[in-house]
């Protein structure tokens, strides 16, 4: 846990360099990646990450928030994440469940039948994007 923490404090050390956040548009670049472009694919298919990160492992909305921000460069807003994460609690995919010694902060963790959904919904993702792949190439 405090091998976890002090990873996070590096990455939000990181996020708040703008040296750090250059280099990350250099890499893009490097790669071909136009950074409008993957931010637009990645707002688009939020729910789909959002799902894929709970599925590795359980975490508050901050962290999934910084996750995106540490996998893709891209930087997403508390009021696009926290809708979804209400909507798939109300479908009961995920439980809410506080951290200890802090109300505030809550961990948002997959469900037994959540699990399920999971690799449904990120297997259907992968097949439609492996498809649409194959008829653009």
């Amino acid at each position: 846990m405090l091998l976890e923490r002090k990873e996070d404090e590096n990455r939000i050390s990181k996020m708040n360099n703008f040296s750090y956040f250059q280099q990350s548009l250099d890499k893009n670049k490097k790669l071909g990646l136009n950074n409008e472009e993957l931010e637009t694919i990645i707002k688009k298919h939020l729910d789909v990450i959002v799902l894929s990160l709970l599925k590795k492992k359980p975490m508050c909305g901050q962290d999934i928030i910084k996750e995106i921000f540490a996998q893709f460069d891209v930087f997403i807003n508390q009021s696009s994440i926290y809708p979804i994460l209400y909507s798939l609690k109300d479908r009961h995919v995920i439980e809410i469940h506080p951290l200890k010694g802090d109300l505030r902060t809550k961990i948002y963790v997959p469900t037994e039948k959540g699990m399920d959904l999971i690799d449904e919904k990120l297997n259907d993702f992968a097949i439609a994007l492996n498809y649409m792949l194959s008829l653009i190439r």
